[in-house]
């Protein structure tokens, strides 16, 4: 049970997240200059971030597999201690037989399996610190920090590591993570909610999910074929618990989301750098990140509450196949600033209210389902768009327009009945 009042709590949330941000965002580009330095030909660089994200997905497949955590803060604790030991151990490494990409992949890849871990006990710990009327406003804080580092971190970076050295950062980044440990010690104590109370929040949401969202449903396989769609509490042992349809249905169109970001984070530069000049790409990242944090604002100052998740999705998906059919036949830059910059804004405001959605639905075995399957598509989809670019980057037409047809499919299945999903202050109303 956390005991400490809203403004104290969100404090050291915000300050966890900052000291552990600042040195995620020192993190890549370090790695990057480093490589490059051990390996001019980019081979380096590639090896160090498939191992990353080969950690990120085999370790998602065990954390889905494994029950939430009874204490979410025990996994975020081991989560940032076995990633500082990763950067320290390696920089223990570095001083003994000098720079490896071997060296450089492996650490890379256990940091990428103790990540996976973080994000859904931190998922689950937010669900259990702040109220449905709360989240939103501080998942829309804890984004706007994330894109105000995202611009940062790469200038610090890069600073850090021509003035202080690439083991110095890594030593520093170590250090974050050890700070944010610290942060999030106070709510060591906070449990997930027991098994006797989830089911009386399971019974007490499909009133709402029956009534105000009929789509959004959360069945058993013995109730699956009512017309009422009602659950109703376990007698005698505990019924399998379900995400409800517009869940699926989002992970789905989500995977489609991120195998683009996938395909745009080595497409982008590429294409921009080939048709403009270096300098552009700059530009192009900076006007993101201004789309990101606008739509962090639009969030915090509840334009967007009463708009269905579902709905917002359907518009960045379109704006999203604007992005990419623009960097690949746009001619002009500005063009492709403002479109790009619109699909950030509500691909922002889009993934708050889902994660707040998901954060809101009442009981912790659904909510760690939730955030364990969100962060396995996303972690499959995005290096998925990589090897597509990989494979499709000497024919870049038909990659868009490939990639612009299964978007446009996507925005269209956000359309179904199925698909349609409540509102951020729907689900806040329902669970006051």
């Amino acid at each position: 049970m956390n005991k400490l009042s809203f403004k104290a709590t969100f404090s050291f949330v915000f300050a966890a997240t900052l000291v552990s941000g600042l040195g995620d965002g020192m993190i890549p580009i370090a790695f990057a200059l480093q490589a490059h330095r051990v390996d001019p030909s980019g081979r380096g660089l590639t090896m160090v971030l498939i191992a990353l994200w080969v950690g990120r997905f085999v370790s998602s497949l065990v954390v889905r597999k494994l029950p939430p955590p009874t204490r979410p803060v025990t996994w975020m604790l081991g989560s940032d201690l076995v990633r500082m030991l990763a950067q320290w151990v390696l920089v223990a490494w570095l001083v003994a037989y000098g720079d490896s990409i071997s060296a450089f992949a492996v650490s890379s890849c256990v940091y990428g399996c103790a990540s996976s871990f973080f994000a859904p006990a931190r998922f689950g710990l937010m669900s259990q610190l702040f109220t449905d009327a709360q989240r939103t406003r501080v998942n829309s804080a804890l984004s706007m920090l994330g894109d105000v580092l995202f611009i940062a971190g790469p200038l610090i970076g890069t600073a850090a590591v021509l003035m202080l050295g690439f083991r110095t950062v890594l030593l520093i980044d170590g250090a974050t993570f050890f700070v944010a440990m610290l942060f999030v010690l106070p709510f060591l104590s906070v449990r997930r909610t027991p098994a006797a109370d989830d089911a009386e929040m399971l019974a007490s949401d499909t009133v709402f999910n029956a009534e105000t969202v009929s789509t959004a449903e959360v069945t058993t396989p013995s109730t699956a074929e009512s017309t009422s769609q009602a659950i109703r509490p376990p007698d005698t042992k505990k019924a399998p618990v379900v995400l409800p349809r517009w869940v699926h249905m989002g992970l789905g169109t989500w995977l489609v989301a991120a195998l683009v970001n996938g395909f745009l984070g080595s497409a982008g530069p590429t294409w921009i750098m080939n048709s403009f000049d270096e300098k552009t790409w700059g530009f192009m990242a900076t006007g993101l990140a201004v789309g990101s944090l606008l739509g962090s604002a639009a969030t915090i100052l509840k334009a967007l509450d009463r708009v269905r998740f579902s709905t917002l999705q359907f518009f960045m998906l379109l704006l999203l196949t604007g992005q990419v059919l623009a960097l690949a036949f746009s001619p002009v830059f500005a063009l492709i600033v403002i479109v790009g910059a619109s699909a950030s804004l509500l691909m922002t405001a889009a993934g708050i209210a889902w994660d707040s959605l998901g954060q809101s639905l009442g009981n912790d075995e659904l909510v760690h389902q939730f955030a364990t399957k969100d962060q396995l598509v996303f972690t499959a989809g995005t290096p998925l768009g990589m090897i597509l670019f990989a494979v499709l980057s000497e024919h870049p037409n038909t990659a868009a327009i490939l990639l612009s047809v299964a978007l446009i499919g996507s925005a269209v299945v956000t359309r179904l009945p199925a698909a349609c999903s409540p509102s951020t202050s729907d689900m806040a109303d329902a669970n006051t």
